[in-house]
C-alpha cells in the first residue's frame, strides 16, 4: 500500500506538480541553495526571482519619491 505522501505525488494534481518542478518560470534550478520556503504557506520561492522582483519594487518605488 502506498502512503497518502505518495499517492499524491503519484497523481497530477497541483502539488504534484510543484514538487517535481527542477526549474523555476525564468529557467533558475530550484535547489535548496537556490530555493526560499515562505514560512506562512510553505510554498517554495527561487530566490534570484525574488531578489529580481524586490530590486525592481525598490526602483519603482524610488523613481516615485523623487
Amino acid at each position: 500500500p502506498l502512503t497518502h505522501h505518495a499517492n499524491v505525488l503519484a497523481s497530477r494534481n497541483v502539488a504534484a506538480l510543484r514538487a517535481s518542478q527542477t526549474h523555476c518560470h525564468a529557467g533558475h534550478p530550484i535547489n535548496e541553495a537556490n530555493t526560499y520556503r515562505d514560512p506562512t504557506n510553505g510554498t517554495r520561492k527561487c530566490r534570484a526571482c525574488k531578489r529580481a522582483q524586490n530590486r525592481a519594487r525598490r526602483t519603482t518605488k524610488q523613481r516615485r519619491a523623487a
